[in-house]
């Protein structure tokens, strides 16, 4: 299921502006466990924000979820559930949302700052050999758009041409670190 946040932001805006604003004030996520050594197990982030014009949108309920059982992350407000519940019925809509059905070597590739994506629930194989497996790939083009400055804790760059990503994870060494620094150079770009 993939649904446009762009969207979606227009018509909340447009049935209510009032929960719409609210979106664009921070939320915390959880890193569900996949910190770097040097990451909070939390990060604040806008499930909407803007840079140079464009409209950015970050929004996984899963982690906003989780992270509400985290000390010292402030507990939602009955104002922003409403909002969040909106959002996700909005996202929900017929004419918003796109649904499609993934077969074996099929590949999809989304513009997560722009589109939302979920998925259905699924029987795996008990077989091994036959067991579901997914690849989820971070991309980050040398000609990529700045991101929102509230996006900082979340990617740790937010300029454009830079290697960056979400989720860095605890297995973040220094030979992935030198990687990364060489594929950024080979690609004109700048490591974070």
């Amino acid at each position: 299921m993939v649904s446009s946040s762009v969207t979606a932001h227009d018509i909340l805006t447009a049935e209510r502006p009032d929960l719409a604003a609210l979106l664009h004030l921070p939320f915390h996520f959880s890193r569900q466990q996949e910190q770097a050594p040097d990451e909070a197990p939390f990060y604040p982030n806008p499930v909407y924000d803007e840079r140079d014009g464009l409209l950015f949108s970050k929004w996984n309920r899963n982690r906003l979820r989780s992270a509400q059982a985290i000390d010292r992350v402030p507990t939602l407000t009955t104002r922003q559930h409403e909002a969040l519940d909106l959002l996700d019925e909005i996202l929900r809509r017929p004419a918003v949302m796109h649904s499609m059905y993934l077969r074996p070597g099929d590949m999809q590739i989304l513009n997560n700052h722009v589109t939302l994506h979920s998925r259905t629930e699924f029987e795996d194989h008990d077989d091994p050999a036959l067991k579901r497996c997914l690849f989820r790939l971070w991309l980050a083009p040398p000609d990529s758009v700045a991101l929102p400055e509230s996006w900082l804790p979340a990617y740790r760059s937010v300029a454009p041409g830079t290697v960056r990503g979400g989720i860095v994870g605890q297995a973040y060494d220094d030979s992935r670190r030198a990687f990364e620094v060489r594929q950024a150079a080979d690609l004109g770009m700048s490591a974070r």
